[in-house]
């Protein structure tokens, strides 16, 4: 082969090859050095190699794409939410009281900064003098 027919040849197998896995073009280039006695006889060696590997792949791929696309789609449409007026409404069609009490948000431990109404709570008296120890 002349300069100019090696990168003709590399040029159609390279076309040819594109876009097929490196680890199946590992596969396919070991059995086209172990079977091919001529560079015509390369690509369609790596090729025959791989078909049936490339082609499992490829309907790998598309099954892992079509299961990836029922994931996004949604199954039903999404209801609008009610806005906070007209949940207050309801609640208040239903004799619930919509207003959040203090007790109900309170923190369950002791809070970072205690305030008067902790101190109460825990029958502290915070207006008579603190005592202080001997040493």
């Amino acid at each position: 082969m002349t300069e100019a027919d090696r990168e003709d040849w590399l040029r159609a197998a390279w076309v040819t090859l594109d876009g097929i896995p490196a680890d199946l073009l590992d596969i396919g280039c070991a059995h086209a050095r172990k079977v091919c006695d001529h560079p015509a006889k390369v690509v369609p060696a790596i090729l025959t190699a791989i078909q049936d590997l490339w082609a499992k792949r490829k309907r790998d791929l598309s099954d892992v794409e079509a299961a990836l696309a029922k994931m996004v789609e949604p199954t039903e449409p999404e209801e609008p939410r009610c806005t906070p007026e007209q949940a207050r409404r309801i609640m208040l069609e239903c004799g619930i009281e919509p207003e959040v009490t203090k007790a109900s948000t309170a923190h369950r431990g002791p809070p970072i900064a205690p305030d008067a109404d902790w101190y109460a709570a825990h029958g502290i008296d915070i207006q008579s003098p603190v005592e202080e120890k001997a040493a």
